[in-house]
C-alpha cells in the first residue's frame, strides 16, 4: 500500500459557488462544458497540484492528455465520492458549517477529473451518513452541492449523478429518533471477526457504546470473534472510491482524517463502537472520573423522550 503524504500550502478561505477554475487548464481544452471565471480559485490549483504531487499520470502533467485517474477507471465506470458531511448547522458559528463538511469546491475539482477519466460516461455517487440530528436537505442547500450537481446534470447527459443519505436511524425532531424502513438489499453486513482491531478488547464488548444510539443493538453485532458492520452496497458497486475527509478536531478521536471519514459508509451507527461505557477509573474510556450523572446515557436519553426503533428486515 502506498502511504505517500503530500502537503499543499494555499490560502485559508474557500471560493464562492459555482467554484469555477480561473484558467483553462490544458487537460480540459477538449471539454466544451468546462467553464472558467475571472475570480481566483486557489482551491482548484491546490487540488490539481495535489494530484500531480501524488504521481498520478505525472509524465503527462500540463498536457492535453493529462488524466490523473486513468489507471483506476475506464469509460462507463462507477465512481464513489465520500465527503465528510457532519451536520447542517454549527452551534458555535451559526453563519458557517465550513468546519463541519468537506467543502463543495474541493468536490468539484475531483468530479471534473473523474469525468475526464470515465470519458464523460458512467456514474458518480456522492454519499455519507451524517449525525442523526442532521437535516440532510438543509445540508445539501448550505453546501450548494445540490446546485453544483444540477449544473453537471445539464451538461453531461451520459453521466448519472447520485447524492445519497446513507443513514437508517435519524432524528426527526429533538425528542424523537426514527428509523427509516429501507430495502435491506441496499446494505451488506460485513463481519471482520478476528481481523478487527476491536478483537483485542472484545472482553469489553457488552460495554461498547455510541452516544445517542441504542446500546442493545450494538451488543448484537460485537462480541468475541464477531465484529459486524452494516455497509452500503454503493461501496461494492463502485469501481473507484475517492475518500474526501474533513481534517478537524474530534471529541473522541482527537483528529479526524481518511479512516475516521469511512464510518460514514455504515447505515447504522449502532454497528460502530465509539467508546467503552464508564469512566477510565472504572475500566471504561468515556470520561476520566466516576460520575453518577454520566453513569448511563441511555437513562438520560429515555428521560428526554428519545425513542429507538429497529428495522425488522435487517
Amino acid at each position: 500500500m502506498n502511504k505517500t503524504a503530500i502537503v499543499i500550502k494555499t490560502e485559508s478561505y474557500y471560493p464562492d459557488f459555482p467554484y469555477l477554475a480561473d484558467k483553462l487548464y490544458p487537460e480540459f481544452k477538449n471539454d466544451p462544458n468546462f467553464k472558467t471565471s475571472v475570480v481566483k480559485n486557489h482551491i482548484y490549483d491546490a487540488i490539481r497540484n495535489l494530484l500531480y504531487q501524488l504521481g498520478l499520470d505525472k509524465e503527462n502533467f500540463n498536457k492535453e492528455n493529462w488524466n490523473p485517474f486513468k489507471n483506476f477507471v475506464k469509460e462507463g465506470s462507477t465512481v464513489l465520492l465520500k465527503p465528510n458531511w457532519v451536520r447542517d448547522y454549527n452551534p458555535i458559528n451559526k453563519k458557517s458549517i465550513d468546519s463541519l463538511v468537506t467543502h463543495s469546491s474541493i468536490i468539484k475539482v475531483i468530479i471534473d477529473y473523474v469525468l475526464k477519466a470515465i470519458n464523460y460516461k458512467g456514474k458518480i455517487i456522492i454519499g455519507d451518513a451524517p449525525l442523526q440530528n442532521c437535516n440532510f436537505d438543509n445540508l445539501l442547500e448550505k453546501t450548494r452541492i445540490k446546485d453544483l450537481i444540477e449544473e453537471y446534470k445539464k451538461n453531461y447527459k451520459d453521466v448519472e449523478f447520485v447524492i445519497e443519505d446513507w443513514r437508517i436511524t435519524f432524528m426527526e425532531s429533538k425528542s424523537m429518533q426514527k428509523t427509516r424502513m429501507v430495502n435491506s438489499e441496499k446494505y451488506r453486513i460485513i463481519d471482520l471477526k478476528t481481523q478487527s482491531f476491536l478483537e483485542e478488547i472484545s472482553e469489553y464488548s457488552k460495554k461498547f457504546r455510541v452516544t445517542c444510539y441504542d446500546p442493545n443493538l450494538m451488543i448484537e453485532h460485537h462480541d468475541k470473534q464477531k465484529h459486524e458492520y452494516l455497509i452500503t452496497n454503493r461501496v461494492f458497486e463502485a469501481d473507484l472510491i475517492i475518500n474526501l475527509p474533513k481534517v478537524k478536531t474530534h471529541i473522541k478521536a482527537g483528529l479526524t482524517g481518511a479512516l475516521k471519514n469511512l464510518i460514514g459508509i455504515n447505515g447504522h451507527k449502532e454497528f460502530l463502537p465509539h467508546h467503552i461505557k464508564g469512566s477510565y477509573l472504572e475500566g471504561g474510556d468515556n470520561y476520566m472520573n466516576p460520575s453518577f450523572f454520566k453513569e448511563d446515557m441511555k437513562i438520560l436519553m429515555r428521560k428526554f423522550g428519545i425513542k429507538f426503533k429497529k428495522i425488522a428486515s435487517l
